[in-house]
């Protein structure tokens, strides 16, 4: 089971699509205010989480990983991230992750990534036309020429890092455009689409499904057939390695396996535990409080082990690639269905995807 801190709600970008975007309505907490919470709970919490966290691996003879995550991480500062580090490094067999905007780095944060062996993924869109369009800052202003300048940084140092884009309407007709950037700066990289949920009032413009389906498999096109580059894509690569290496189908996203309750836990600084970063946007879905409960109280979840059963016998009954998908994320299925016990919107793009990828590899 994987770790993931929620260091702060609060970011200092705004962009436009962001499912956190509504937090942003109400009034901000101050640097101050932000960085007085993360240290109590580093103080606090941290290392019982930690502590629980590793014993829960142990028994499932497992590594893991521990991740930084907001908002945005780094609002935390660098004396708090080095403070977290030391005390992560006192466990054995855990991997450090952030993923962040890529606005706040600077020589020390970057030296401290660098030292603790931290893997940084960064949102970043695109080339700057497209990153722009939707990734501002808190004065409207594009968040590109910064981000792009702390990735470069980043790689000097020797920091492993790579991209998460989120793919929007802007990026749509340009899959060439989008895949050569990528390429041209050996950022390796995933992709997600943009599909907003209803109930969130958002200034992006919703993504054409069909349109993302077309997307997707032009630049697997590019990238399966591109001789000159060594770039990894894990939105393509995970799928393959499922049909190809592994000695039973299992796809490496939480978003796309059988049972997500025994994959990932989401911690927040007083404490309160959740299933993942999406569920802690609403207190309703808290599941413990470290000051009161054991970690062990996230492992496992009987609605979401009985989902599949229930999704391969009716939605899914007839679907082709159900090993491939599981009938998707069930946060993104209970918003926009009102229940776990439905299939989310993502599930008709993987199935093109993972058809497409099946026919490429036919003619092997």
């Amino acid at each position: 089971m994987n770790g993931l801190i929620l260091c702060t709600e609060e970011c200092n970008l705004r962009c436009k699509y962001c499912f956190e975007d509504n937090m942003h309505k109400n009034l901000c907490l101050t640097n101050t205010q932000i960085r007085e919470n993360f240290d109590r709970f580093l103080d606090n919490n941290f290392e019982k989480f930690l502590k629980e966290l590793e014993e829960i691996n142990q028994k499932q003879n497992r590594s893991y990983s521990v991740t930084f995550h907001g908002g945005e991480p780094l609002l935390i500062g660098e004396n708090l991230f080095h403070k977290a580090l030391m005390k992560i490094s006192n466990f054995s067999n855990v991997e450090i992750c952030m993923q962040t905007n890529g606005t706040l780095f600077n020589d020390n944060i970057i030296k401290l990534c660098k030292d603790y062996k931290v893997k940084v993924g960064i949102s970043i869109d695109g080339p700057e036309n497209i990153h722009n369009e939707y990734r501002l800052n808190i004065v409207n202003q594009g968040s590109y020429d910064l981000v792009f300048k702390n990735i470069l940084k980043l790689k000097e140092a020797g920091v492993i890092v790579g991209g998460l884009a989120t793919v929007t309407d802007k990026s749509i007709n340009s899959p060439e455009e989008f895949y050569n950037f990528f390429k041209k700066n050996n950022l390796n990289f995933s992709f997600n689409p943009c599909y907003i949920e209803p109930n969130i009032s958002s200034s992006c413009n919703r993504l054409n499904l069909n349109e993302y389906i077309e997307f997707s498999k032009k630049i697997f096109d590019f990238w399966i057939n591109d001789n000159n580059s060594n770039l990894s894509i894990n939105s393509f690569e995970r799928i393959m390695s499922a049909m190809c290496v592994k000695k039973k189908i299992y796809m490496e996203v939480c978003s796309f396996i059988p049972d997500c309750s025994l994959s990932t836990v989401a911690v927040k600084t007083n404490g309160d535990f959740f299933r993942c970063l999406h569920y802690c946007s609403e207190g309703k879905n808290v599941i413990g409080n470290l000051n009161n409960d054991t970690l062990w109280k996230a492992v496992g979840n009987n609605d979401f082990s009985d989902r599949i059963d229930y999704l391969k016998n009716n939605e899914c009954k007839n679907c082709q690639i159900f090993e491939y998908c599981y009938g998707g994320c069930p946060y993104v299925a209970e918003t926009l269905n009102g229940s776990i016990f439905s299939k989310s919107n993502t599930c008709e793009s993987q199935k093109a995807l993972v058809l497409h990828i099946k026919e490429y590899l036919k003619q092997f």
